[in-house]
């Protein structure tokens, strides 16, 4: 760990921490752009959510995010997130609930337009 901090500011880099919460909803954000992803690549878009938010990551800056699983690796977790029930019973579980009903609309939006695009 403290070398991976020590390598990113060496070369003006950054470090985040992303909750469980924030994974799940960037991996929906990611399906409802047709790409199906393990928690564990998720992780780089909600790490750059929080990077842009906090203002180190610029408007207009290029980045890239790299996804090295796919969704085959865990295919409960999407099932459970969908449905609202990932976080059942934890402190998070309301979150989580709401997050989830934004991600099922957007994929549902990007769904009705890509079908009146004739895509």
């Amino acid at each position: 760990m403290e070398e991976s901090a020590a390598g990113a500011a060496a070369t003006g880099g950054e470090v985040e921490q992303v909750t469980e919460v924030e994974i799940a909803v960037a991996k929906a954000e990611i399906g409802a752009d047709g790409i199906g992803c393990e928690p564990a690549s998720a992780v780089t878009l909600a790490g750059l959510k929080k990077l842009r938010r906090s203002g180190f990551v610029k408007p207009g800056e290029s980045v890239v995010l790299i996804l090295t699983g796919h969704l085959l690796k865990d295919p409960d977790f999407t099932i459970k997130f969908h449905r609202g029930d990932l976080f059942e019973g934890t402190p998070e579980g309301a979150t989580a609930k709401a997050e989830a009903a934004e991600a099922k609309s957007l994929q549902r939006a990007r769904w009705c337009s890509m079908r009146n695009l004739g895509l």
